[in-house]
């Protein structure tokens, strides 16, 4: 029951063994409902013991009664405050009730108790609270919370882990949030040695609210402690503490100057945990009104910096009104008639997107134009307005649809190229515009980190040499995340900046390499064990730098041609390849690499098939599928892969019939295969079905 001492030796339950002794054997044999009985006359017998109230809350989790585990963790906490099942119980509750910081704050109540053993209601609870962490995008304190469930993981609960590799294995995931930050112990000499030492043996078994709070008393003495800090620091962020664990990240990077790679990624870490805080930008709907919708219509048709959007309209219609009559692109400059030598700076920036709406029984002609609030607003408005001109003009209305952050949305772009753009040219045009927008437009956009200055004018100022090298360590992990090459040493070099340098593998010996930090192992320095390992833990927090150049190191070495599966690390190179040619490649050489070890290649060919199709290359695909129907169609699974394949991509429908033949996405452009990492572009497209309104790439930084 979370008392002190087991039922048999506790004055407050002897006169309640028989009686229990009943329930557990109800429960044992699935009678749950006889055992709630039971439980029920006992407690208005006995009134409310701990040892009932505890098997009542134990017995209505297996029931999955939520609003009973409510009313009964609500009683047991009015009859034992300081009961950690109770607590428990709250957490559990609460966090069904998706109220994190109630159920994080009970959570820390039910693991103040020093008890050697944990009780299984309360090991539930952690597992409550780090589901909710996850569904609320709490990523530092969920792993916290897994991290913790891990290490206490009863025989068969795969789960926590389970989870925990997932969560470490997403792409949506920053690195920085993947990262492990154990708690710092204190100096050897140090007068507050104990007083350190005895906070850590608090958090040591998840107590870390208490924790918490005694390292805070302790930043009042020494302020100046950076260890101090970065204890407040990890702490708060395993109670999702966002405000205080960024605040705390930041002082200790200002303190921890001796190590400039801890502070630029303490510090990094504070602005990505900060970014809520910044300015954003509001997305907008403005309604204008139309006079003469078929004139507009002929306007739009014929003005050379506007462009229509082709496709099916009809999913932008709803119950209340009908699809619009056309949808259009309002463009910068005309679009130009061809891309031959085209250059980055000539291609026309989507402006915003304009839907033209006929006249309704209940409801005016109207223009509906969805764009940013960018400081370019009123010329985008005036724009609008001249289209319309003597046809309509008046703004009705002004809807707020969403937000961006103002820094990312001076550093993100919108394109419409020419329809004969090939890809190889629409990704040569994207990384100049990249590389235009990281050592030119970032430069000189005023960033919220460094106190709304410049970085070009604050790079020779040491005041702010941390936070820049850490907003430029975001810019390049934001990069890795999506996969886009471009050299960041280019942008420190230009202002005047240390560069990032490989790191002495010696330091392996020591200490470990953090995440951010572990593509600067230098592969070919490293002992065939170290390689290895070095290439797993990447893959396993998806490290994409690490895993890419640690595979083409174990792929050059014969030493590792038989202890590692060659044909699967070419498939990680083949993931995280860049470019869909470079994907080509490396997934050619695992088909390779699997025929050479007597292995079937047919996995292989499945994903050369997707790749082939976003390719637009329809006879390479007929290939592919004569091969594995030939080679391979008697292979377990071969052939419902092969027929789930066609399905999605329409070419049978779900009973087997032909319909339309396979199609390559975006125009015969390469996009991403599923589960891949290839980051090509597209061109703009008409809207899927469901969309509120067309669903247009937009290339650069998130």
């Amino acid at each position: 029951g979370g008392m002190p001492k087991k039922i048999k030796y506790c004055p407050c339950a002897k006169d309640l063994l028989g009686d229990l002794n009943k329930i557990v054997e109800a429960l044992k044999g699935g009678q749950r409902a006889g055992a709630m009985s039971l439980l029920n006359r006992q407690l208005e017998l006995k009134g409310s013991r701990a040892c009932l109230l505890a098997l009542k809350g134990m017995t209505q989790l297996q029931m999955q009664d939520l609003e009973g585990v409510a009313k009964t963790a609500q009683e047991f906490l009015q009859a034992h405050p300081d009961n950690p099942v109770a607590c428990a119980l709250s957490a559990i509750a609460a966090a069904a009730g998706a109220d994190r910081d109630l159920a994080v704050a009970r959570l820390q109540r039910a693991l103040a108790d020093p008890a050697e053993e944990i009780h299984e209601i309360v090991y539930e609870a952690i597992g409550a609270v780090a589901h909710l962490l996850v569904q609320t995008g709490d990523v530092i304190a969920a792993r916290a919370h897994l991290g913790r469930m891990v290490d206490m993981l009863p025989e068969g609960d795969s789960g926590p882990r389970q989870l925990l590799m997932r969560l470490d294995g997403s792409p949506g995931v920053p690195l920085l949030l993947k990262q492990d930050w154990d708690l710092s112990p204190p100096p050897p000499e140090a007068l507050w040695r104990d007083a350190c030492q005895a906070a850590l043996e608090v958090a040591e078994r998840g107590a870390w609210s208490e924790a918490l709070q005694r390292f805070q008393a302790l930043a009042e003495e020494l302020p100046n402690e950076p260890r101090v800090w970065r204890n407040i620091a990890v702490l708060a962020g395993n109670l999702a503490q966002t405000a205080v664990a960024a605040d705390a990240w930041h002082r200790y990077a200002a303190l921890a100057g001796e190590d400039l790679d801890d502070a630029v990624e303490a510090e990094a870490l504070a602005q990505l945990l900060s970014a809520a805080e910044h300015p954003v930008l509001p997305e907008v709907t403005q309604t204008y009104a139309v006079l003469d919708t078929d004139r507009v219509l002929e306007r739009l048709l014929s003005e050379k910096h506007v462009d229509r959007i082709s496709g099916d309209l009809s999913s932008l219609g709803s119950d209340e009104s009908p699809p619009p009559k056309a949808a259009f692109w309002l463009l910068d400059r005309a679009l130009p008639h061809s891309g031959e030598g085209l250059t980055f700076d000539q291609v026309p920036a989507i402006l915003g997107e304009m839907y033209l709406f006929g006249r309704e029984t209940d409801r005016e002609a109207r223009l509906e134009f969805v764009t940013t609030k960018t400081p370019d607003i009123e010329a985008k408005m005036e724009s609008v307005r001249q289209l319309l001109a003597e046809f309509g003009g008046e703004l009705r209305k002004e809807e707020q649809v969403g937000e961006v952050p103002a820094s990312s949305a001076a550093l993100t772009w919108r394109w419409r190229v020419p329809n004969d753009v090939t890809a190889a040219q629409r990704n040569a045009l994207i990384e100049q515009k990249r590389r235009d927008i990281h050592l030119n437009v970032w430069p000189d956009t005023p960033l919220p980190e460094l106190d709304g200055k410049r970085p070009a004018e604050v790079a020779a100022d040491p005041q702010y040499r941390v936070r820049l090298l850490a907003a430029i360590l975001l810019l390049e992990l934001a990069a890795e995340q999506g996969n886009m090459e471009f050299d960041f040493n280019e942008l420190r070099a230009k202002l005047g900046l240390p560069l990032r340098q490989d790191l002495d593998p010696a330091v392996l010996e020591d200490r470990r390499v953090t995440l951010p930090r572990i593509h600067l192992v230098p592969a070919e320095k490293l002992s065939d064990d170290q390689l290895t390992s070095i290439y797993m833990l990447a893959m396993l927090y998806r490290a994409t730098r690490a895993v890419r150049r640690m595979a083409v190191e174990i792929l050059r070495r014969p030493s590792l041609k038989t202890g590692l599966n060659q044909a699967e690390i070419c498939h990680s190179l083949y993931a995280f390849a860049r470019n869909a040619d470079d994907a080509l490649e490396w997934i050619h050489r695992a088909q390779q690499e699997a025929i050479e070890a007597k292995q079937s290649p047919a996995r292989y060919l499945l994903q050369e098939l997707e790749l082939r199709r976003l390719r637009g290359e329809p006879q390479e695909c007929q290939q592919i599928m004569l091969q594995l129907q030939t080679q391979h169609g008697r292979e377990p699974g071969v052939a419902q892969a092969l027929y789930a394949w066609l399905t999605q991509i329409g070419a049978i429908t779900p009973d087997g019939r032909p319909a339309a033949p396979p199609q390559a996405a975006g125009g015969g452009t390469a996009a991403a295969p599923a589960g891949g990492g290839i980051w090509t572009p597209d061109q703009p497209a008409a809207p899927p079905a469901g969309s509120s309104k067309p669903s247009i790439w937009v290339p650069g930084m998130e």
